[in-house]
């Protein structure tokens, strides 16, 4: 049992239990999660405002008291307080313990700027990457990590800016930086990490990151594809096709392969990022656009979801509880998901061994087994 944050088999515990819908109140699966305390997603985003909040209330007194190095004061007492609710209280995950950390480490980083000079918010920007990255790590917190890579590509504009190259020349590193992240995210999720919060970190960069990258390029620099602009537009508006296009179709791929649903879901973005730089394309009227691309997108649904309804290499569109028996897969899929993996140096079978019984009469009466 751990005190500073729940164990791989207490979290994947609480994992299984929230996708198979199990109260974490049963005897048998309480003691198993530690003794940590769960809760839903509205009471932890009630409770993370409440945090916010209170580290507001702490900053105003603070502010009223005049204390040199009041930030750092603050900050210290906030993350202390975080810690001692997880450690003493058994809260993780729940947001309060969350806004708290994030806040307190905000401000103890935040008080090296002392009011200096800081005009592209180049190092604000690097300050606040290192701040949600380990909260995000602390916490294991996919929102902060990926807040983190958010910020980082905002870093990379704003040393294109302290360097004094072209606007476009900035956004085009950020754009490259979020996509290269949703690349790297994507190959990661290969791996089987134990910890579901793992996997949630990068099922987000994979999702989010592309979005990010497409609007660093496209709405300032980079105009709608239409068939009178393909023969003059440059490198920066075919980008905006292939990059997206290149990236959904390697999501579509690892999604279909791993049945996952975030890359799944990376594909839909991607599509949605190629249409909407597209809709100039035919020239044709607002309402016939949307009555031509309507229908094309309607007739692509049903005959996708006619062909998936018998199962292909194990993506279905029919739903579970149509299937007879498909409940009772629940507690396999369950017990599936929280077998530990095999420990490292284990001793093998014996390769001798083979089954059937004896070679002579059976059962062994050959004596070779």
């Amino acid at each position: 049992m751990s005190r500073f944050r729940p164990t791989v088999e207490e979290e994947r515990w609480s994992s299984a239990a929230t996708r198979l819908g199990i109260g974490r109140a049963l005897p048998f699966l309480a003691a198993r999660l530690g003794g940590w305390v769960h809760v839903g997603t509205v009471t932890r985003v009630a409770l993370f405002v409440l945090g916010t909040v209170a580290a507001a209330l702490t900053a105003a007194i603070f502010s009223l008291l005049h204390l040199a190095g009041s930030f750092l004061v603050e900050g210290v007492i906030l993350v202390g307080i975080a810690e001692w609710l997880i450690a003493r209280r058994r809260l993780f995950a729940a947001g309060l313990e969350e806004a708290l950390e994030l806040a307190g480490l905000l401000m103890i980083v935040f008080q090296s700027l002392d009011g200096g000079s800081d005009p592209n918010f180049l190092r604000t920007s690097i300050l606040a990457v290192g701040v949600f990255t380990i909260a995000g790590i602390r916490l294991l917190n996919p929102l902060f990590t990926t807040v983190a890579a958010l910020v980082a590509s905002f870093a990379l504009s704003a040393l294109g800016d302290t360097l004094g190259l072209a606007p476009a020349t900035g956004a085009a590193l950020a754009a490259a930086f979020c996509f290269a992240k949703a690349a790297g995210a994507l190959a990661l999720g290969a791996r089987g990490f134990r910890r579901p919060s793992h996997d949630r970190m990068l099922d987000w960069g994979v999702v989010v990151m592309p979005l990010a990258g497409y609007l660093w390029i496209v709405p300032r620099f980079a105009a709608p594809i239409t068939f009178g602009s393909l023969r003059t537009a440059g490198l920066l508006g075919f980008a905006t096709i292939a990059v997206p296009l290149v990236f959904g179709l390697a999501a579509l791929y690892a999604g279909l392969r791993r049945h996952a649903h975030a890359p799944l879901l990376a594909c839909l973005v991607a599509i949605g990022c190629i249409a909407y730089q597209l809709r100039e394309l035919t020239g044709l009227a607002l309402e016939w656009r949307l009555i031509v691309w309507g229908a094309v997108a309607l007739a692509l649904t049903i005959g996708l979801e006619r062909y998936l309804r018998m199962p292909r290499r194990g993506v279905t569109s029919a739903k579970l509880a149509d299937a007879a028996d498909a409940f009772k897969l629940l507690p396999v899929v369950g017990a599936a998901a929280l077998t530990p993996h095999a420990a490292a140096g284990a001793p093998a079978a014996d390769p001798k061994f083979t089954g059937g019984g004896g070679q002579f009469g059976g059962g062994g009466a050959s004596g070779d087994l």
